[in-house]
């Protein structure tokens, strides 16, 4: 998994949903690239931090 980015170095790319930190609270939302803000159910909120979501679980194909 990456590192966490400072939003004061970098924003996400792209409208995207991913990790924010906001000092000890971790949760996920969506970055809305065109308000340049981070949403929770709509609201927008300040974020200290943030990550790409990493991959979703993926089984191992059983062995015969």
């Amino acid at each position: 998994m990456s590192d966490w980015i400072p939003v004061t170095e970098r924003l996400p790319e792209e409208s995207q949903s991913v990790l924010i930190s906001q000092g000890s609270y971790v949760d996920s939302a969506y970055f809305n690239k065109a308000e340049k803000t981070f949403r929770i159910y709509g609201d927008s909120i300040l974020v200290h931090a943030w990550m790409p979501l990493p991959q979703p679980y993926q089984p191992s194909p059983e062995k015969p």
